[in-house]
């Protein structure tokens, strides 16, 4: 099988006439080609097939009202006690609520509405207990921003199922659909949309040294499997946000050359989106225990995604991320 890595350039001069990522204003000019086994070469983008080129240029559609023709930023709101930005001890549905309504006001596209941690070493919570966290935060959410599209962030399919009554439009599944495998029939039957997320391991152990035999193509193939399991089920691409799960059972190697070679998911012709921020790789990289102080480095990752044709960014800091992109679209 061959894979397609862009090759991106950085300032489009009137000698080229570069081809763009779908929907970005991120531009191309050949792809490397890359075999398992076989030294890679480079072509001009021109010369590629026809259905490979497509598949990047085209422009990225949606089925629950997303702009793609801009970069989303994705807001996260973690109803969890021990969540390092939202949880506080003794937190009411209303102080989350009132929470989601600053990211709201911030300027974000989609709210992300999470229930359970699953940062590596988190331990698995009940149904019981996470529908009761996300549902009634969303419905109170949803009556004052009826238009507002909102993810669930849920690898369970009832708590799916609840969250889609209450208002929600998006499972953000970060099992990447290996957890429970009814959250395909709950996106099928309620027409909503999925973010399929590569994860390796259980949060209790996906960072026990995690192995590929290559980090990009192995999260490729697992997203293109993923894609097609969807496809089976009748939720076309119109309705799939695809993710390579920085941080989930990756090391820091493995999650530099994931936003390196960010490039080669939009193959898949879905919407690529990235979490990258405060996340631990970034500690390592800045010497940084803190989550809380890694808004510098959160920044720098995310537009490092962004250049290489991110569709939308999953971030705690709305205002800060909006801002940067906005200085980001004004050089390009």
């Amino acid at each position: 099988m061959q894979y397609f890595f862009p090759e991106f350039l950085g300032i489009v001069s009137g000698l080229k006439k570069p081809f763009f990522i779908g929907g970005t204003k991120v531009s191309f000019d050949s792809f490397k080609i890359l075999e398992r086994g076989k030294p890679s070469k480079i072509i001009p983008a021109s010369q590629a097939p026809k259905r490979v080129l497509d598949s990047f240029v085209r422009q990225r559609s949606s089925a629950f009202g997303l702009d793609t023709n801009k970069i989303n930023i994705m807001g996260v709101l973690n109803v969890t006690p021990d969540s390092f930005y939202d949880g506080r001890k003794g937190f009411k549905d209303s102080d989350f609520v009132k929470k989601g309504f600053d990211l709201i006001n911030a300027g974000l596209d989609i709210l992300d509405v999470g229930g359970e941690s699953t940062r590596p070493g988190a331990k698995e919570l009940s149904v019981r207990i996470e529908k009761q966290r996300v549902s009634s935060v969303i419905r109170e959410i949803k009556k004052t921003f009826p238009k507002l599209i909102i993810s669930i962030d849920t690898r369970k399919s009832e708590v799916a199922k609840e969250a889609l009554k209450a208002g929600a439009s998006i499972i953000n599944d970060v099992s990447g659909l290996t957890f429970d495998r009814e959250i395909l029939s709950v996106a099928s039957e309620f027409g909503s949309g999925i973010c399929i997320m590569h994860s390796k391991g259980l949060p209790e152990n996906m960072q026990n040294q995690p192995s590929y035999d290559n980090i990009l193509l192995d999260i490729y193939d697992f997203l293109e499997e993923k894609l097609n399991q969807a496809k089976k089920a009748g939720i076309s691409k119109e309705r799939i946000i695809v993710d390579p799960g920085i941080g989930f059972g990756k090391s820091l190697s493995h999650n530099k050359a994931l936003i390196k070679n960010l490039g080669l998911f939009h193959g898949l012709g879905c919407p690529v989106m990235v979490g990258l921020s405060r996340k631990s790789f970034i500690g390592e990289i800045v010497g940084e225990l803190d989550p809380s102080k890694r808004l510098g480095g959160s920044i720098a990752a995310l537009l490092t995604a962004v250049s290489r044709g991110a569709h939308l960014v999953r971030v705690h800091d709305v205002n800060e991320t909006k801002q940067a992109i906005e200085v980001w679209n004004s050089f390009v």
